[in-house]
This record gives C-alpha cells, sequence and structure tokens, in this order.
C-alpha cells in the first residue's frame, strides 16, 4: 500500500523520495539520484574482499571523500540511501559545495534580490570549505593554518583563536588544577579511597555519578584497566 502511493524509487535505491507534494514531484521529475555510484560499488565489493565476507551478508557505510562528497548506506549488497539527492549539491560539506542547507536560505536571497544562476554558482562553486575558509583544498587550508601559527607563542594563538570567535583555553596540568584556590572552593576535587593505592583525587562530577547535582553519592570503584594506568603512575 505504502509503495503504491509514494514515487516509485529507483532499482536498488529504496530512499529515493522528497517529502513534497507527491503530484509535484511525479510532473517534475522531483526524485533522489545519488552520485558516486561506481565508487561506492567498487569500495564496497573491496570491503568485502578484504574481510573475506559475501558482499550481499554485509551491512556498511561508504564514503567517497575528496573535492566532492558522499556517504551511502550499503545492505546485503545494494544501495538503501545516500547523502547525496537529485544533484550533487545535497548531503556533506564539500569543497566547493556547501552539503545540506536549509531551503528557507535560498528563499530569503531570493527574496533579497539575487538571481537563480546567482545562487547556482553560489552553491556550486563558493561553498563548503571554499565558502568557509577560502579554500577549497585541505592541502592548501592546513598549510595556511601551519603559516598563520608558526612560530608564534601559545598565549598568541590563544589570543588569535578567541579574536576569531573560536572557543579555546590553555591545557592546565593536573596538579596546578587541583591547586587552584577556586576548584578547591567550589568542592570540585574528591578523594576515592581505592585499595593499593590509598586516596586517589578525582574531579568531583565523576565521584558524583548518577547522584543529582550537589549531592554526593557513593564513591565509585575504580576498574581493573584503571587501577594498572593509576598504579605505573604513581
Amino acid at each position: 500500500m505504502i509503495r503504491k502511493t509514494c514515487v516509485e524509487p529507483p532499482e536498488k535505491f529504496t530512499s529515493a523520495t522528497y517529502a513534497v507534494d507527491r503530484d509535484i514531484a511525479v510532473r517534475e521529475g522531483v526524485r533522489r539520484y545519488g552520485m558516486h555510484g561506481i565508487s561506492h560499488e567498487y569500495v564496497a565489493h573491496e570491503t568485502a574482499s578484504y574481510l573475506g565476507r559475501p558482499l550481499d551478508q554485509l551491512r556498511l557505510i561508504v564514503l567517497h571523500l575528496g573535492n566532492g562528497a558522499s556517504a551511502a548506506a550499503i545492505r546485503n549488497g545494494g544501495p538503501v540511501d545516500t547523502s547525496m539527492g537529485m544533484t550533487p549539491l545535497e548531503g556533506l560539506v564539500m569543497g566547493t559545495r556547501g552539503g545540506d542547507i536549509d531551503p528557507g536560505v535560498l528563499l530569503h536571497l531570493l527574496r533579497r534580490g539575487h538571481t537563480v544562476d546567482e545562487l547556482e554558482d553560489l552553491l556550486h562553486h563558493r561553498s563548503g570549505l571554499q565558502g568557509l575558509a577560502g579554500r577549497h583544498d585541505l592541502r592548501d587550508l592546513t598549510s595556511a593554518i601551519a603559516d598563520a601559527f608558526h612560530g608564534r607563542a601559545v598565549a598568541e594563538w590563544l589570543e588569535r583563536l578567541e579574536a576569531a570567535g573560536v572557543p579555546s583555553g590553555r591545557v592546565q596540568q593536573r596538579e596546578t588544577v587541583y591547586a587552584d584556590p577556586q576548584v578547591g572552593a567550589e568542592a570540585l576535587i574528591a578523594e576515592v579511597e581505592q585499595e593499593g593505592l590509598g586516596a586517589v583525587r578525582l574531579l568531583a562530577p565523576f565521584v558524583r555519578v548518577g547522584g543529582h547535582a550537589g549531592a554526593a553519592a557513593p564513591a565509585p570503584s575504580l576498574g581493573a584497566d584503571t587501577d594498572g594506568v593509576l598504579a605505573e603512575l604513581s
């Protein structure tokens, strides 16, 4: 019944419809096609070979990552979903394509006087990494980041990041944190008695697992792996 009332999906691809008026979708050919099929098929077969298992017994998430990027869900050898849709614009953030975007953004820009051709150029050539960072190649982006911070002190790094609106902060040594008067005043550190190790100091939120905020719960027993790590450090 459901299948008869929906736009017929392409063969082997079961997530082909958009949640829009069915008559318009049929009349205008609006449906999800997906892209990078040859790449996804190749990777799926290679994965099955590597695992030594039949492809028709696997469930996979396959990624095609390049200047264009997409993800595909494969079940029993066939694709059941993909991040790309009617065009290569949908899905992941790519080199110059922005991936998923609220359609209302485009309506807003149209009402602000941008033409359809301008929006098409924006979506295809001036979005994604290009729109975010002014560079569409990750190699150029990482090189630019390295150049920007080369030889600079940590304090200057933090100042530049904060000025750019990036949340940042210094990583402090554990003993420095424990010695901070404010940490002590707010009872953020708790001691747990551990057999063979004595008192082990932990941040209080980890001790009050399962308790209400501000109410101490029974101290947890550290796991065997944690015991070994702490023993080596003590």
